[in-house]
C-alpha cells in the first residue's frame, strides 16, 4: 500500500484507541502501529524539529502552530514536501468479518484502511 507521510500520521491516530483490545483487532493495530511509527521516524523527527523551530510553546511543553501564527506559511512551505515523501507499507488487513459486532460502525470507518472483504 503506497501512503504519504500524512495518511500515515492519521492512519496511527485511526488505530490508538484500538491498541488496548487482547484480540485479533488488537494484535493487528499493533502490528500496524509497529510497522508504520517505524516509517514515519524520520518525519516526526523533521516535524517535531520544525515545529521547535517555528511553533509555539504550548500547555505541557509540546509545541504546535496555529493557522493564525506568523510563521505558519513558513512551516507549511518547509513541511509539506515532507508530507508528501511515499512509502510502500506493508500492513495486516483484517476482514470485515473479524470487526463486526466488535466494533461500532464509527470504528470501522475509522479503521477502514486496513479492513478487506
Amino acid at each position: 500500500m503506497t501512503l504519504t507521510n500524512i495518511q500515515l500520521e492519521r492512519m496511527l491516530e485511526s488505530i490508538t484507541p484500538h491498541l488496548k483490545r487482547r484480540d485479533l483487532i488488537g494484535y493487528a493495530c499493533a502490528r500496524n502501529y509497529r510497522i508504520i511509527s517505524t516509517e514515519l521516524q524520520e518525519y516526526a523527527s523533521i516535524k517535531n524539529a520544525l515545529l521547535q523551530e517555528l511553533g509555539d510553546s504550548a500547555e505541557g511543553g509540546v509545541p504546535s502552530i496555529s493557522p493564525a501564527s506568523p510563521n505558519y506559511q513558513t512551516f507549511i512551505e518547509r513541511f509539506e514536501p515532507i508530507a508528501q515523501i511515499e512509502h510502500d507499507v506493508p500492513v495486516m488487513p483484517l476482514k470485515y468479518t473479524d470487526v463486526v459486532g466488535e466494533l461500532t460502525g464509527e470504528e470501522i470507518l475509522d479503521i477502514d484502511w486496513m479492513l478487506e472483504d
